[in-house]
C-alpha cells in the first residue's frame, strides 16, 4: 500500500476575503441600499501535485482493504477542505463492491465516505474538515479493477468578521437550534431549506451560491478567536450545479438564489429529510399590519458579544417595517452572514429573502419580497435536483439527455419544445435507440457509465462501468441490422463496439482523431454518422467506416454551430438533428451536404454534454397504441369517427369526413 504525508510550513498565510459591500447606515430614504457584507472563507489554496497512480486491491484478504493513504497537514490551520484532480474509482456506486475515498479528520476523527458519484457532486472537493490535518485513503475491492485518485490543493484557513445591522444599540440575538437554516460556505452566507421536495432552498443572490458550495446544519459553536468549527460531514451538503438558478445581487428586491443541494454521501439521506422540516412559503407578503418579523442566520458577531457565536445559528425578532411590492424592510437585529436568512412572519410563513442592511436610516433592514416576479418564474421552473416533477408521457420520435436539467425527455420535431421524462441524476454524454429490443442506451458524462432507459423514457437502470477504454464514450449509435451498438472516444476518434450486457468496449480499427462528439446511424443505408468538434470554430458532419473506423467529411453544419455533442437520425423524414447549445435550438442537418437549419428552442437547461436518438415514427392507425395493427383499432376508429374525434383527423384539415377513413384504411393496410 501507498502512504504518504504531505506537510506545509506553520504560518502560512491566509488570505481573509470580504465581500466589497459598504453598510448602509447613512442611506437616504428611497436610494438603494448595497448589499449586507458576507464574510468569506479564507480563499488561499496550498497547491498539491501527487497522484496515487492506478492500484488495486492485490487479493490478499476477502474484504476491502486501503490501497493508498496520504496525510496532508497544513501547520495552525483552523480547517481544511481537499481539492481532487481526478478520481476514478472501480466499481458501478450500484454494486457493493465499488472503491471509494474515505478522508478522516484527525482532529476528532469526523470522517467522510465519497464513491464516484458523491466525489462528482461534490465538485470533486471534500467536505469542511475541523483542525490542521486529514488522512485521505482509498479503499478497493478484490477483483473489481483499478483505481486512482489525485490531489491538486487543499484549502485552509479561518474566517473573517464584519460589521452589523443592529436595530439599536444593543444586538439582541440569541442562539438558534432552527433546523430548516443552514450555513453556506464558502461565502459564509445562509441558506433555508423550502417545502418543494427534499433538497431545495432559497438564499441570496450576491452571495455567489454556485457549485462547489456546501451547506452545514447542526453547526457547533466557534472556536474563542472567532474562528469556524464545521459540523460532522453528514450535516454537510453540496449544491448541485445544474439546480442553481440565481440573480446578481445587485438590485434590491431583486436578489435571491434558489438551487438544490445533493443527498449526504454518508448516510444517503436528503437534506429535509435529515433535518425533518422546512420553510413553508406564504403565497404572497401581506401587507404591514402589526406583523413581528423573524430572522434566523448565520450573521457575524461584534464586542460585547462572545466570539463563540460567530457565524453560528441566531435569532431575533422585531416590527414589520414596510412592504412597497418588491423589497421588504423590519427592524429585526442583522449582521454580515445573515445575507440569504428567511424573512419569516413571526410563528408563520416565509415572505422573503433578506439582503440588505440600512436599519438606522431607511427605518429597518432590507430583502427580497416572496413576490418577486423573477423568483416566482424560477420556483415555477426547477431545475436539477430540484426538478422533482413526475415524468410526463412523452412522444417520439425526437429524444434528448439535456445535462443541465439531469433529465431524459422528448423534443418536439416541429417546434424544438422538451417534455421531460425520468430525472437522471446523472449527466449523460452518448444517447441511442436499440429498434429491435425498444430500449434507450445511454452513458454519462463523468465516468464511463453505462445505462438503459425504458421505452416510455419513465425508468432508468444502471448496468455498470464501461471496460476495455481509456477516458469515456462521448457518442453512442445503434446499428438493427447487425446488432451492434458504436461508442466513440471524442478525445482520440476511437470508435469502439459496446458490449450491452457486459458493458466492454472493443475498439474498432485505430484512433482517428477528429474530436468526434457524436454518433447517428442510418440503418436504411447502413451509414455511421458523426460530427466533428474543433477546438474553435464550426461542427463538420462525417461519415465513419463501421469496419476501420475511418471518417468521412461530407460539410460544415453551418455558421455559428460548434461543439455538437447529440446526433439523431431520424428514418421518418431522413434527417440528422442536433442542438446548438449556445443557443438551445433544436437543428434539422441535411446529411447530403451537412447543412443545418433551426427548428425552434428546446427550452430546457442545456449544457455543452447532452445525447440525442431518434426512435421510429409513430402510426397514426395504431389507435390504441399496443404496437399492432388489428381489429381493435378498426373498430377504435369507427367509435372516434362517430364522436367527431379530432384524434382520426388523418388528413388535418379539420373535418372528420369519409376522406379520414379511407386514408386510415390506407394506412391500416400498408401496416404503417
Amino acid at each position: 500500500m501507498a502512504s504518504h504525508r504531505i506537510v506545509f510550513a506553520a504560518g502560512v498565510c491566509l488570505a481573509l476575503g470580504l465581500v466589497n459591500a459598504a453598510f448602509a447606515e447613512d442611506v437616504e430614504p428611497g436610494v438603494i441600499a448595497p448589499p449586507i457584507a458576507t464574510p468569506e472563507l479564507s480563499s488561499n489554496r496550498v497547491e498539491l501535485d501527487f497522484d496515487s497512480g492506478w492500484v488495486e486491491h492485490d487479493g490478499t484478504v476477502n474484504g476491502p482493504m486501503v490501497v493508498y493513504s496520504a496525510d496532508v497537514r497544513v501547520a495552525d490551520a483552523g480547517w481544511l477542505r481537499l481539492v481532487f484532480d481526478t478520481v476514478d474509482l472501480a466499481g458501478h456506486v450500484e454494486k457493493p463492491d465499488h472503491s471509494y475515498i474515505l478522508v478522516t479528520s484527525l482532529l476528532d476523527g469526523l470522517w467522510q465516505k465519497l464513491d464516484q458519484r458523491s466525489i462528482n457532486q461534490w465538485s470533486l472537493t471534500s467536505a469542511y474538515f475541523n483542525g490542521q490535518e486529514v488522512r485521505v485513503e482509498l479503499i478497493a475491492f478484490p477483483g473489481t479493477g483499478l483505481s486512482r485518485m489525485s490531489l491538486s490543493g487543499v484549502d485552509a484557513g479561518e474566517p473573517t468578521g464584519a460589521g452589523r445591522s443592529i436595530c439599536g444599540t444593543v444586538d439582541d440575538r440569541v442562539l438558534s437550534s432552527d433546523p430548516r437554516a443552514g450555513r453556506y460556505l464558502p461565502s459564509g452566507c445562509t441558506a433555508w431549506l423550502i417545502d418543494m421536495g427534499d433538497n431545495c432552498f432559497l438564499s441570496a443572490g450576491h452571495c455567489g451560491i454556485s457549485g462547489g458550495g456546501v451547506v452545514q446544519f447542526n453547526v457547533p459553536l466557534s472556536n474563542n478567536n472567532g474562528s469556524l468549527n464545521h459540523p460532522p460531514p453528514e450535516d454537510q451538503y453540496p449544491v448541485d450545479a445544474s439546480s442553481v438558478q440565481v440573480t446578481p445581487g445587485v438590485q434590491l428586491g431583486n436578489d435571491w438564489a434558489f438551487f438544490g443541494c445533493f443527498d449526504n454521501s454518508n448516510t444517503g439521506l436528503s437534506p429535509r429529510v435529515a433535518q425533518g422540516a422546512a420553510y413553508m412559503l406564504a403565497d404572497s407578503a401581506p401587507a404591514v399590519n402589526g406583523q413581528q418579523i423573524r430572522i434566523t442566520g448565520y450573521g457575524t458577531v461584534s464586542s460585547p458579544v462572545s466570539p463563540t457565536w460567530n457565524q453560528v445559528e441566531k435569532t431575533h425578532v422585531g416590527p414589520y417595517v414596510m412592504n412597497n411590492g418588491a423589497v421588504l424592510r423590519y427592524a429585526t437585529d442583522t449582521s454580515g452572514g445573515n445575507s440569504g436568512s428567511a424573512v419569516e412572519l413571526d410563528g408563520g410563513m416565509a415572505i422573503g429573502i433578506h439582503t440588505n442592511a440600512g436599519c438606522n436610516s431607511v427605518g429597518g433592514n432590507q430583502g427580497t419580497s416572496i413576490d418577486s416576479p423573477t423568483l416566482q418564474n424560477a420556483l415555477a421552473n426547477p431545475q436539477g435536483v430540484c426538478d422533482n416533477l413526475p415524468p410526463v408521457p412523452l412522444t417520439p420520435p425526437i429524444y434528448l439527455c439535456a445535462s443541465d436539467a439531469l433529465r431524459f425527455g422528448s423534443v418536439d420535431p416541429d417546434t424544438g419544445a422538451f417534455t421531460r421524462g425520468v430525472f437522471t441524476g446523472e449527466r449523460m454524454q452518448g444517447l441511442a435507440w436499440n429498434t429491435n429490443d425498444n430500449i434507450f442506451y445511454a452513458t454519462s458524462n463523468g465516468n464511463p457509465d453505462f445505462f438503459t432507459i425504458s421505452e416510455d423514457g419513465q425508468t432508468l437502470v444502471a448496468i455498470g462501468r464501461i471496460t476495455g477504454l481509456v477516458g469515456r464514450i462521448y457518442g453512442l449509435a445503434y446499428d438493427p441490422n447487425t446488432d451492434t451498438l458504436f461508442g466513440i472516444n471524442q478525445t482520440d476518434g476511437q470508435l469502439y463496439e459496446l458490449n450491452t450486457t457486459t458493458a466492454q468496449a472493443t475498439p474498432i480499427g485505430t484512433a482517428q482523431g477528429g474530436r468526434v462528439g457524436s454518433l447517428a446511424f442510418d440503418a436504411a443505408t447502413n451509414t455511421l454518422y458523426g460530427a466533428r468538434n474543433p477546438l474553435f470554430g464550426q461542427s463538420t458532419l462525417v461519415t465513419i467506416n463501421v469496419a476501420t473506423g475511418e471518417q468521412a467529411i461530407i460539410g460544415p453544419i453551418g455558421p455559428g454551430v460548434g461543439g455538437i455533442d447529440g446526433l439523431g437520425f431520424r428514418p421518418g423524414d431522413g434527417m440528422l438533428y442536433t442542438l446548438n447549445d449556445s443557443t438551445g435550438q433544436l437543428l434539422r442537418v441535411d446529411p447530403a451536404n451537412g447543412l443545418a437549419s433551426v427548428v425552434g428552442s428546446v427550452g430546457t437547461p442545456l449544457s455543452s454534454t447532452y445525447g440525442m436518438a431518434c426512435t421510429e415514427e409513430p402510426c397514426p392507425a395504431d389507435l390504441n397504441n399496443d404496437g399492432i395493427l388489428d381489429v381493435l383499432d378498426f373498430f377504435l376508429f369507427i367509435s372516434l369517427f362517430d364522436q367527431n374525434d379530432p384524434a382520426v383527423d388523418f388528413n388535418n384539415d379539420s373535418i372528420i369526413d369519409v376522406l379520414d377513413f379511407f386514408l386510415f384504411v390506407s394506412l391500416f393496410d400498408a401496416g404503417c
